[in-house]
């Protein structure tokens, strides 16, 4: 699996977007526990070839598998989340992350605005942002599933081993876990998290396209709600007292031009292996060994991106970050993802104990060869997404004509049609790829 990831990850990387684009949905195909993440895979890589019908039926498909995985986990019971653990997290469905299913309808509306169908934009970006509302709802529901099937597979090998199983809480609370918490994660701490599941770059753009759409009340509230996340972003601070003057005057908004960028490639997991103390309830001390993700930083393309109009040059500025959003998401996981790995690890040294016990050195050899082979850590997530956002705005020019400039590359000329207000959505996944520029407009003029 790492190995197609990363497969994908060159194609894209090298601006190879059609060939990404079928790699990616043969896998989806192919790979029926990772459908979900091979359509997300092909979504962004069809999206960055401008083919925004096919992105969006891979979206659509992600979505609805989305929904079935939300429907199953509300009515699963506790004992369908124990399966997995004697073997590892890897072998399970794909897991949809809360940012995922925000990320494919932002997606779907910026698809719907390149085909200029504002009416379908408008419910995407809706979902979106009720996705985000009731996100923490359902992440602490899955949460306590996981906390109840642990609970009762703990409960369920000490009494398969009368009473002398492992002490989980104990072997949880040794001093190796605490300094693994600290150690691989403090190069993230400059982050800090989003609020509940909140990413910036969907509410604001949100707000965006209801100002321009003329929806000021709505955009207003958006926009707000982004401007407390990036209090230090001076042009989200200048858009929602845009739309609050006209709120005030009962008059439409300037218009102009917004450059949103893609920066990049997002944070992505690495595998590690620990060995850790499993305490028995006799209190024997036994070491043996787990492997966990940890998310890597990830990579920006470039520092930032020029946009020429009138003669007057503005650079964007950072908007979000979808490294701490995916960081917001893991870090309320970690303590599920550490508990399931040694209670894993914790079955699998119980059942070598077994095996030596009844069949010698022989069984001994079998069940540690099959504990070796299947600690591995699960490093499957959505890689096509960008590193970060970033935005700039420029005065609609006189001439229509725009000049984008990327570090290290040539200029990008753009000549808009005659309209109001525009957004250039620039894509730029490598510093070597040239970037993917999507124009869309609004209010046209006939």
């Amino acid at each position: 699996m790492r190995g197609d990831l990363d497969k994908y990850d060159r194609k894209l990387r090298s601006g190879d977007f059609a060939e990404a684009t079928s790699f990616a949905e043969s896998r989806a195909e192919k790979e029926n526990r990772n459908q979900l993440l091979w359509s997300l895979q092909a979504g962004v890589a069809a999206r960055q070839n401008h083919d925004y019908q096919a992105s969006n039926q891979f979206f659509d498909q992600a979505e609805e598998l989305i929904k079935k995985y939300d429907l199953k986990n509300a009515g699963s019971s506790v004992s369908e989340s124990l399966s997995s653990m004697l073997v590892n997290d890897s072998t399970r469905d794909y897991q949809p992350a809360e940012y995922e299913g925000v990320m494919v309808n932002t997606y779907k509306a910026f698809n719907y605005l390149a085909l200029r169908r504002l009416d379908e934009a408008r419910v995407e970006f809706n979902r979106a942002l009720d996705r985000q509302r009731r996100a923490k709802e359902r992440f602490q529901s899955a949460i306590a599933k996981q906390r109840q099937a642990i609970a009762l597979r703990q409960q369920q090998e000490n009494q398969r081993n009368g009473g002398q199983g492992f002490d989980l809480s104990r072997s949880l609370d040794s001093d190796n876990i605490a300094a693994l918490t600290r150690n691989r994660y403090s190069n993230f701490s400059e982050f800090g998290v989003y609020p509940n599941f909140i990413n910036p770059f969907t509410t604001y753009s949100a707000g965006l396209f209801f100002a321009l759409a003329g929806d000021y009340a709505k955009a207003a509230s958006f926009l707000k709600e982004a401007a407390a996340m990036v209090p230090e972003n001076e042009l989200v601070l200048a858009d929602l007292a845009m739309v609050e003057e006209a709120l005030d005057r009962g008059q439409p908004i300037a218009g102009g031009v917004w450059l949103l960028v893609e920066n990049g490639r997002a944070a992505r997991r690495q595998e590690i292996r620990l060995d850790v103390p499993l305490f028995l309830v006799s209190r024997r001390l036994v070491y043996t060994g787990i492997a966990l993700p940890i998310l890597m930083r990830g990579e920006e393309a470039v520092r930032n991106i020029g946009l020429r109009g009138d003669g007057k040059l503005n650079s964007t500025v950072a908007l979000a970050s979808m490294d701490r959003v995916m960081l917001t998401e893991f870090k309320d996981i970690y303590w599920s993802i550490v508990t399931r790995a040694m209670l894993s690890a914790m079955m699998k040294t119980t059942l070598q104990y077994q095996a030596e016990k009844e069949l010698g050195v022989a069984g001994l050899i079998v069940t540690a060869v099959f504990q070796a082979a299947t600690t591995s850590a699960d490093l499957r997530s959505w890689t096509g997404l960008p590193s970060s956002f970033q935005m700039g705005r420029v005065a609609m020019p006189a001439d229509r004509h725009l000049t984008v400039l990327v570090p290290g590359q040539r200029e990008q000329e753009i000549q808009l049609p005659n309209c109001q207000s525009a957004i250039i959505y620039i894509t730029i996944p490598d510093k070597d790829v040239s970037p993917v520029i999507d124009v869309l407009v609004f209010n046209p003029f006939s």
